[in-house]
């Protein structure tokens, strides 16, 4: 009998004990997607996201508004079907409040379609087609890297007012491609300049550049632009300076075509390249070198823009769950498209600079950065040559 009322004491205490302390058995999580292109072309910029989410993460000591962050990977492998597919698996199965990160351009346009239906909210980390927040711009829709026309555009008229009259564009043939190429020609053109020539190449299957880059030099332009990323990007750089051009027509581009990660495997071909950008870690404004030491400290090397674009990325997402929770009472809205309200309300003290967002949920820097690739005692690194103005967003949103 005394065993008896021994062990019932002890099941009520338990009880007991399990109501005091109820936050901590019954503890609130918030599961965030980060659904990117870990595998493929894009793989080390997928790379760059994820270190940069991790980063955030840990700076908030993995909660956000007295919810535990629970974030869950998963690999859109470059395809639009297959982001669809993920997506659908982090909404219906894993029952994530929001997702970010995605890279690809045509897969950020398939998921603001789902997003838009599910009406779980998606913020695009490095997408940059035009379409994703105008024609398809959604209340559940939202990114925070920048449209293509805003970059290429203030691309081409810094070029223009640097003088330069003649232009080829090369780049992928897929929507992001595109949407950079009509980015660059509205502003070069635009500025008194003139591309006399486009070559869109296939989408991750081209090796050998010899062809277009022989095209390029029978134009007789005074320069290429281009947007290539991953792999292709060291395959183009290295090759056009196989071909002996970097005098006689400079290969211009942004910060993806020389991306310091790829820096190693370019072996010196990028010396002297000078390159539109969102973030230079030869940045010295407050928010950066904080940015530059927390990052240094947790991954011994200096980030690059893509590192930057992630924590812009994973900042936005945490910053605007922290602001629905507290305006919902400590409770994650049943309504997603409040988180997408909150952020698009943020003002972020970013590495990149100043970062707000607009009505169509896009976000807006007020200046870009032209960098050249120089070298000094401790290697090659970015010398900052000058700040243009950021471009303008395409209209077209009716949300």
């Amino acid at each position: 009998m005394k065993f008896r009322r021994y062990a019932g004491l002890l099941a009520m205490l338990g009880m007991l004990g399990y109501s005091a302390n109820g936050s901590l058995a019954q503890e609130k999580v918030v599961k965030i997607g980060l659904l990117t292109d870990f595998s493929g072309v894009f793989a080390q910029l997928a790379k760059d996201i994820e270190d940069a989410w991790m980063l955030a993460y840990d700076e908030r000591g993995g909660m956000i508004a007295g919810h535990k962050i629970e974030i869950i990977r998963e690999d859109a492998e470059n395809s639009p079907q297959v982001a669809v597919q993920k997506a659908n698996k982090l909404i219906k199965s894993d029952g994530v409040a929001v997702f970010g990160g995605l890279i690809s351009s045509g897969g950020g346009i398939a998921l603001a379609g789902l997003a838009d239906q599910e009406k779980v909210p998606f913020v695009a980390g490095f997408a940059v087609a035009d379409e994703l927040t105008g024609k398809y711009c959604s209340p559940y829709v939202a990114r925070t890297s920048f449209a293509a026309n805003a970059l290429q555009s203030a691309a081409g008229a810094y070029w223009a007012s640097e003088g330069a009259k003649t232009a080829v564009f090369m780049g992928p043939d897929y929507a992001a491609g595109h949407a950079m190429r009509d980015g660059f020609r509205r502003g070069f053109e635009g500025g008194g300049g003139e591309v006399v020539l486009e070559i869109m190449t296939p989408l991750g299957s081209t090796r050998d550049w010899g062809p277009s880059l022989l095209r390029a030099q029978q134009s007789n332009a005074e320069m290429i632009y281009s947007f290539y990323a991953g792999s292709e990007a060291v395959q183009v750089v290295k090759q056009h300076s196989d071909f002996a051009m970097k005098q006689s027509m400079p290969l211009r581009g942004d910060m993806w075509l020389y991306d310091e990660a790829l820096w190693s495997a370019m072996g010196g071909a990028q010396l002297d390249a000078v390159q539109i950008t969102v973030y230079t870690n030869a940045l010295e404004t407050e928010a950066s070198e904080r940015f530059k030491e927390a990052f240094k400290k947790k991954y011994d090397r200096l980030p690059v823009a893509s590192n930057a674009m992630g924590y812009t990325n994973a900042n936005a997402i945490f910053d605007a769950l922290a602001v629905a929770i507290e305006e919902n009472n400590g409770e994650l809205p049943e309504d997603g498209a409040k988180i997408i309200t909150a952020l698009s309300n943020l003002e972020l003290d970013d590495p990149r600079g100043p970062v707000r967002f607009n009505a169509s949920n896009n976000a807006v820097q007020d200046e870009l950065y032209m960098i050249r690739i120089v070298e000094g005692p401790e290697g090659l690194h970015h010398e900052l040559i000058a700040h243009t103005p950021y471009g303008e967003d395409l209209p077209g949103c009716d949300m």
